[in-house]
């Protein structure tokens, strides 16, 4: 009987050794299994811790760190815990706080614009009269219906003839023809169709050489301005935004050889103004085109 038991022994060392050796990646479990199971047999177990200690103080690739493989303390396992929330916080917010802006500066201009239009409407023709609660965006849709009618009524001959004649009237007037003229220009540089004005972004050297700012192509220089700059080439309106209100700016008249034209659309550069370089669009990888603007004729 001792005889079998020591061969016992011996045999269960050899199976130990060869799955050390053959199988390094799995020695620690598999050795760590032999040893609960063959518990009773006090070399093996020796063997195996020893083996073990030999493997992980000589730092081999393939014996795991037994510090690796022991669960983080509680403290740091709430720390991560913590931070994983607070980063999922952060990115709900980044997903949430455009749609929530953007939902809610429509609910704040629809309801700027029924309190202008629905004080006009008669109570015969206001919805709210027949059903009893206020709908929103009513007015919206009534000043574009009343819009398109004016619009449609001006290209008329009639609509022409009283647009005249209001205008007539309001050149008597002192301080209200300045205000009416000059918002009538605006709009008619703002809104015209045939031709294309702040369609285009470039980059210009302000306020000193070396340092470049984003600005917008406004249309070629014409009139005085034009000629008595003492430059022989065509001159170029740019109009130059501030960061973050790019409702206020300045107005350049840069020569067109002085002007590099970016590819980004012009709700790209608006973005990029407002965010302070924060927002930067998409990168392009196609050749600079030349400004496709035209030299006015006298």
């Amino acid at each position: 009987m001792a005889l079998e038991a020591q061969t016992s022994i011996l045999c269960a060392t050899a199976v130990a050794c060869v799955i050390a050796l053959v199988s390094p990646p799995l020695v620690f479990t598999r050795i760590e299994d032999i040893s609960f199971t063959l518990g009773s047999l006090p070399i093996v177990a020796r063997l195996t811790n020893a083996y073990i200690r030999q493997e992980t103080k000589a730092g081999s690739k393939f014996m795991p760190k037994l510090k690796n493989l022991t669960p983080p303390p509680p403290e740091r396992r709430k720390r991560r815990w913590l931070a994983g929330l607070r980063n999922n916080f952060f990115t709900g917010l980044v997903v949430v706080a455009p749609i929530g802006m953007t939902l809610w500066l429509v609910w704040a201009v629809t309801g700027k614009i029924d309190g202008m239009v629905l004080p006009f409407i008669p109570e015969t023709f206001n919805p709210k009269s027949y059903i009893g609660i206020d709908l929103r965006g009513i007015g919206v849709i009534i000043f574009l219906i009343f819009t398109v009618i004016i619009g449609w009524m001006t290209k008329g001959i009639m609509g022409k003839s009283l647009l005249n004649l209001g205008e007539d009237l309001v050149d008597r007037m002192p301080v209200v023809r300045s205000v009416y003229n000059g918002l009538k220009q605006l709009a008619e540089t703002v809104f015209a169709q045939s031709d294309t004005s702040f369609d285009k972004v470039c980059l210009v050297e302000y306020p000193r050489k070396g340092i470049w700012a984003v600005a917008f192509i406004s249309t070629t220089t014409k009139g005085e301005v034009n000629q008595k700059i003492p430059v022989n080439e065509q001159m170029i309106s740019v109009f130059l935004p501030t960061t973050p209100n790019p409702t206020s700016g300045f107005l350049l008249f840069v020569p067109q050889s002085d002007l590099i034209d970016l590819d980004m659309s012009v709700g790209d550069a608006m973005k990029l103004v407002i965010s302070a370089g924060l927002v930067y669009p998409a990168e392009k990888n196609t050749d600079q085109p030349s400004l496709p603007l035209e030299v006015p004729t006298e």
